[in-house]
């Protein structure tokens, strides 16, 4: 069962911070966190099949926010795409891989010291909630003024601590812990697991045959290309698949990724992205 709000807001172009006050102490949330990459979204995320890869990722993203002070992030809502639907802001249309993808990126943020926390303010996916909590993992969950109180009285039910952005624990069933460590781990540059995401993000959406040549489609729904091969940029939705023989999704046109999609379309190479949509 999915309760959800049919309106979304697109990804927000800038940090956005707000405070938790709790035993005297303040807590900086960073409410925006994907504010911080061009490319990088839930959607991307979802795809990526290698859970080493978000771990790392969510690794690094909390050191970095842990040097700025931050010690609490949202990473995403616990909800689900509807097949055949796209939206940026949701890792995909399998409770299941959501969950997964959640569970490695929050455990990541955990080693390095900042809390991972759900966005509730769209609502929530039954099945991912469940799976959360069959993987072991509790996680506040955030809610605004607008949030209803109904959908905080049903999300009582999982035990979980709500937050509210003006800076209010609403609902606290057990204690809520922020991280006080900082794990050492090995300093891999940031632009480098970036650019694992990007390409391993890769999915084949059809591939027929191979070609040595082929056509980008980033917006608009786009049916006059001269070639049968087509990269799609982000949303898979811009391509009618009856018209080409072999496409790919990517989420950046970066060179490096471009190098790689053209090995899967000649058949060099294949790609390890999952379809999550």
């Amino acid at each position: 069962m999915i309760f959800f709000l049919i309106f979304f807001l697109s990804n927000v172009s800038f940090s956005k911070t707000f405070e938790i006050n709790k035993d005297d102490l303040k807590y900086i949330i960073e409410e925006n966190t994907y504010s911080y990459f061009d490319e990088i979204t839930p959607f991307c995320l979802g795809a990526v099949n290698n859970p080493e890869t978000i771990l790392n990722f969510g690794t690094l993203l909390g050191k970095n926010l842990l040097s700025q002070g931050i010690r609490g992030t949202v990473i995403g809502m616990p909800l689900t795409l509807t097949n055949g639907e796209y939206n940026e802001n949701l890792f995909g249309n399998s409770p299941y891989f959501v969950a997964e993808t959640l569970k490695n990126l929050s455990y990541g943020l955990l080693n390095s010291g900042v809390l991972p926390i759900l966005d509730l303010r769209y609502g929530y996916d039954e099945i991912v909630m469940k799976s959360l909590i069959n993987r072991k993992l509790f996680l506040p969950m955030l809610i605004d003024e607008y949030t209803s109180s109904d959908l905080v009285d049903e999300i009582k039910k999982y035990d979980l601590p709500v937050l509210s952005t003006e800076g209010k624990i609403v609902y606290l069933p057990s204690d809520l812990r922020f991280p006080d460590w900082n794990k050492e781990y090995e300093n891999i540059p940031m632009d480098e697991i970036v650019m694992q995401i990007l390409i391993q993000s890769t999915v084949i959406i059809k591939r027929m045959k191979t070609h040595d040549s082929y056509s980008i489609i980033n917006e608009g729904y786009n049916m006059n290309v001269d070639n049968k091969a087509v990269i799609v940029l982000n949303n898979p939705m811009l391509v009618n698949v009856k018209y080409y023989d072999c496409i790919l999704l990517v989420h950046s046109l970066n060179d490096e990724v471009l190098e790689n999609a053209e090995k899967i379309i000649k058949g060099i190479s294949s790609s390890g992205g999952r379809k999550n949509w």
